[in-house]
């Protein structure tokens, strides 16, 4: 298994995430994103949207980290605790893998690139988003540990690793305090892996 990654890219921390937490051994590969090796030759052909993260599992590639998180729950964890197999509870976790997607991507993680790398967008719109998009996870993580089902989930996974680097977007986290909760129950979770800007 080998798994095409950024160390400064959130969406392939939540991938390293589930695999530490599943023990899934694994091979990485760095693909240099703010040096624009993503449009290079080679990765056109592992990626036809050039973007990270990938993963190869030798009989299967996939590209999207919401899809590589289901692929992994499904099929490397046996209780299926992370992607449960009932309908509902799917439909439920797949609501927080499209808002990380679209609402938590679209905020945060425009803002922080912005911020970080000086990728072009509209800083302005995206910082509303940002602090939109928080203000939705306290409210829901109000009495809360975990977005659903009462554990943690892929759904968890999905948006916490843009939250955890809200303060690279200039937002500040502690005026969110039920989110900064569970970014640190999440960093304390059985074999967690850190990454820069969530560590």
């Amino acid at each position: 298994m080998l798994l095409y990654h950024h160390p400064l890219s959130a969406n392939g921390h939540k991938v390293k995430l589930l695999l530490g937490f599943l023990s899934v051994s694994h091979d990485e590969k760095t693909v240099d994103v703010p040096g624009g090796e993503q449009f290079a030759d080679w990765f056109g052909v592992i990626s036809d949207l050039r973007q990270i993260p990938v993963l190869d599992d030798g009989a299967v590639r996939i590209r999207d980290a919401q899809a590589i998180l289901i692929y992994l729950g499904a099929k490397y964890d046996p209780e299926r605790r992370w992607w449960p197999t009932d309908a509902a509870e799917q439909g439920i976790i797949a609501q927080w893998l499209s808002f990380a997607a679209v609402e938590l991507q679209n905020g945060i993680n425009l803002s922080r690139l912005y911020f970080r790398l000086s990728a072009p967008c509209d800083i302005a719109a995206a910082q509303m988003q940002g602090e939109k998009t928080l203000g939705v996870l306290d409210r829901h993580l109000a009495n809360k540990d975990w977005l659903e089902l009462g554990r943690p989930t892929i759904a968890d996974l999905a948006c916490v690793t843009f939250a955890a680097r809200s303060g690279e977007a200039k937002h500040d986290i502690t005026a969110y305090p039920n989110v900064s909760a569970w970014v640190e129950r999440v960093r304390t979770l059985p074999n967690f892996t850190g990454m820069e800007g969530f560590a």
